[in-house]
């Protein structure tokens, strides 16, 4: 970035290079303020991911464990009711061999035991299903539960997160606008100050001779202020209006197109016959804005060391309000 600003001797009238170099460190400052927030919300962006991931993952772990337990009660009932069958079968095998060695005095007893073995193995076999079922039910409405209460937990955790960093990102980008937006203006102030004394004698070198100069001309109508002029430079043919930013822009460059058409109005009410001329003053002019200043009909004005430069290339006429 820029140099570090040199101390200046006491008493003695600050340069533009002070001036620049004040608003280089400055320039530099805002972009660190700049840079802390967008890691502030890329650090909390990334805890949030990491919340998230970590949430679904333990959500998998649960419906995981979930499954597998719900395999091993099915196969373990299975299990029950072979070897229920198993027990049965052998019974009835030994039944039916007792059978056969007392067939006649028997039959009607062996009967009754092989209706009644059936009837409890039956109910045996139905109360061991019914008491799976209730628990893999009730294992399933357990689960589910906890999954809706995790869920809206870390719902709930993500929103509160959110909106606090929200908050956070909203008060600090409203402090550095305001400490901007001061800055800026004040700069813009000093650089009106330094460019002012030397406007008339370079203007006169574009053979304009102004013989009255102002600064903060305020335009009024029926004691209502409708905008303010940084630096007036006037004669008896012309008055130009001259708009000083620290960062030109092309809204400054249309908010001075607006300005103008309200001066024509004012001196039209006065009954002022003259023509009115523009020009925008900046410390800092992007290529874009050079251009666009120039297709509206204005001069530019730049620093240039301890003096200023005029921009007024061959061909170029400015626009007459």
């Amino acid at each position: 970035m820029g140099d570090t600003p040199r101390p200046r001797e006491p008493g003695k009238r600050p340069t533009f290079e002070d001036v620049w170099a004040m608003f280089q460190e400055t320039d530099r400052q805002l972009q660190e303020v700049g840079r802390f927030i967008k890691e502030s919300a890329a650090e909390t962006d990334k805890r949030i991911k990491a919340t998230i991931a970590e949430t679904d993952k333990r959500i998998e772990a649960t419906i995981a464990e979930t499954n597998k337990r719900i395999e091993a009660t099915i196969a373990e009932t299975d299990k029950r009711i072979e070897a229920t069958i198993a027990e049965t079968d052998k019974r009835i095998e030994a039944t039916i061999a007792e059978t056969d060695k007392r067939i006649v005095a028997t039959i009607a007893e062996t009967d009754k035991r092989i209706v009644a073995t059936i009837a409890e193995t039956d109910k045996r076999i139905a109360d061991t299903i019914a008491e799976t079922d209730k628990w893999i039910v009730a294992t399933i409405a357990e689960t589910d539960k906890r999954l809706a209460a995790t869920t809206a937990e870390t719902d709930k955790r993500i929103a509160a997160i959110t909106a606090k960093t929200d908050k956070q990102i909203e008060t600090m980008s409203a402090k550095t606008d305001k400490h901007i937006g001061r800055l800026s203006s004040r700069l813009g102030e000093i650089i009106e100050h330094l460019m002012s004394p030397k406007l008339k004698k370079k203007f006169e070198a574009l053979g304009y001779s102004f013989d009255h100069m102002s600064r903060n001309h305020e335009l009024e109508a029926n004691k209502k202020r409708l905008a303010e002029i940084d630096v007036l430079l006037e004669n008896g043919e012309y008055a130009l209006a001259v708009e000083v930013k620290t960062h030109l822009t092309t809204d400054d460059v249309q908010d001075h197109v607006k300005r103008m058409d309200i001066l024509r109005r004012v001196a039209d009410d006065h009954n002022d016959k003259r023509k009115y001329l523009g020009a925008v003053a900046g410390a800092v002019i992007d290529k874009e804005v050079f251009e666009y200043a120039r297709k509206n009909g204005f001069y530019l004005i730049n620093p240039s060391g301890d003096t200023v430069d005029i921009e007024a290339p061959k061909g170029f006429k400015p626009r007459i309000w």
